[in-house]
């Protein structure tokens, strides 16, 4: 078997939990396309497990659980991938494990418990399935709780997988100041300077207006003086008469 393999298959024995079986049952292969198989009884109130079952589902897993009494020598890997042989709709074109396979299995009598997953799920859970086992899912178990433990297990699954497929962007990791945090005050040189900016805009709008309006003006009079030029010529001259005493 290669390292790949184990990865996804291997399992993690539980440490010790209530047993209400004295002897181990070989179970059947079950129905491929039940979402929960329960051949051992173990899961008193399914409710949360059918939620977490539900939620996988909505997150694009095809999702199996499955709690048997006992399974053949023990080997908890091997019959999972005698179901695996003996489902097509948990297999890829080529027979292979379906990429976003994601199966939860617990053995009672033989105390094992394993997290089976196709490729689409390496990223997620390649370094956290033991975790997952070992924190979240064992725990319950060890108590007789296997609701608990298999719809802690699926949420957390899903989790990592929801998160791996659906990176934070910029935009949720906030991009302006909040409450507890202050904005940087302005660099006062750069404060100056726009001023400074502005002040000498203001002077030369001032200085180019005053210009246009002392020209018109000087226009103005010019064209007054001419006007008055102009009618002084035109004007009849009165002769002078000189007298003699």
């Amino acid at each position: 078997m290669s390292r790949r393999h184990l990865a996804w298959a291997l399992s993690v024995a539980l440490l010790a939990f209530p047993i209400a079986l004295a002897s181990p049952v070989a179970a059947a292969v079950s129905d491929c396309d039940t979402l929960i198989v329960d051949s051992a009884g173990a899961l008193a109130d399914a409710g949360a497990v059918h939620q977490a079952v539900d939620a996988a589902t909505r997150g694009g897993a095809i999702i199996r659980v499955r709690a048997y009494e006992s399974v053949p020598g023990g080997d908890l890997d091997g019959y999972i991938a005698s179901e695996q042989e003996a489902c097509p709709s948990w297999q890829a074109a080529d027979g292979s494990r379906r990429s976003n396979l994601l199966v939860l299995a617990v053995s009672v009598v033989d105390r094992t418990t394993g997290m089976y997953y196709g490729s689409a799920y390496d990223g997620p859970l390649g370094g956290q399935w033991t975790r997952i086992q070992a924190d979240l899912m064992n725990p319950y178990f060890r108590d007789g709780d296997f609701d608990s433990g298999m719809a802690a297990g699926a949420n957390e699954a899903m989790r990592l997988i929801d998160a791996y497929q659906h990176p934070a962007g910029p935009a949720a990791q906030g991009s302006g100041p909040t409450s507890s945090q202050a904005a940087e005050p302005l660099d006062s040189g750069f404060l100056i300077g726009f001023l400074a900016l502005v002040g000498g805009l203001i002077a030369l709008v001032g200085i180019v207006t005053g210009g246009i309006l002392g020209f018109l003006a000087w226009r103005r009079r010019s064209r007054d003086q001419a006007k008055r030029d102009a009618a002084a010529a035109k004007a009849p001259q009165v002769p002078v008469v000189c007298q003699n005493r």
